[in-house]
């Protein structure tokens, strides 16, 4: 064989390697990249569901509180009913905690809004509370504030679900 045929061998075979080098390096980074976009789906998937746990479970717990607002229930029959209605209820909030703080960044501050607003409610159960202790059993004055701010949080749960919706949909079309 001659030395240019030689030559061109040996760039062929250097060639293929670095070829087949590229193809594996970009193999595994597409595959790296699916792989995370489908855990952070399974993530955001998880993390939707838990904030439908938890929205159905303070809801559920308002309710019956406002019964003892309006004097229909005891406090105790109410504290019974949360206890009972907590054992059935498997909701998570420190992994809701976590899947903000690890997978969802940008959400965190409308989360600390809600958090916030959950605050501003227990601040009213928490007079109420005081005042049924009091004797005063008639929580009439407080039902249209209690309201009005559960609402408010419930808008805000909406909302927050809304983005997580969001965020999954843009991880389904990557």
């Amino acid at each position: 064989m001659d030395t240019e045929k030689i030559l061109l061998l040996i760039l062929g075979a250097i060639v293929g390697f670095f070829a087949s080098i590229a193809k594996d390096y970009f193999s595994e980074k597409t595959k790296r990249k699916y792989k995370e976009i489908e855990i952070r789906r399974e993530k955001a998937e998880e993390l939707y569901l838990l904030l439908e746990s938890w929205s159905n479970a303070f809801f559920s717990r308002n309710s019956m509180l406002i019964l003892v607002m309006k004097n229909e229930i005891t406090y105790n029959d109410y504290l019974d009913n949360f206890i009972e209605e907590g054992k059935k209820r498997n909701v998570n909030y420190k992994r809701i905690d976590m899947l903000i703080n690890l997978y969802f960044k940008s959400l965190l501050p409308h989360y600390l809004e809600i958090l916030k607003q959950r605050d501003t409610i227990a601040d009213i159960e928490s007079i109420h509370k005081k005042e049924y202790k009091k004797g005063n059993i008639n929580g009439q004055k407080f039902i249209k504030l209690f309201n009005d701010e559960t609402i408010k949080l419930h808008n805000l749960i909406d909302d927050f679900k809304k983005e997580v919706a969001i965020d999954i949909n843009k991880l389904i079309k990557t």
